[in-house]
């Protein structure tokens, strides 16, 4: 798969509105998980919201990704 073809299917993907609204929904799940963590709360309950946090920046990871190869000009990804 060459380069552009491969930018093209990242801008494809950062471009869809579904894509759009799930980073929306994982954004605000991420501030209910930073919420939940300032009660007392189980450890078994803490452990789980650990990992979902490292789920969390992991997707961040790839979103952050996938919108900077799917940017054609990458200056404009910084602007």
């Amino acid at each position: 798969m060459n380069t552009d073809r491969l930018q093209q299917t990242f801008w494809k993907i950062r471009s869809n509105k579904a894509f759009e609204l799930f980073v929306v929904f994982v954004i605000v799940f991420s501030a209910l998980m930073i919420g939940a963590k300032t009660y007392d709360i189980s450890p078994t309950l803490l452990s789980v919201v650990v990992w979902l946090d490292w789920g969390i920046t992991l997707f961040f990871l790839t979103e952050i990704t996938i919108r900077f190869l799917g940017e054609e000009n990458k200056r404009n990804f910084f602007k």
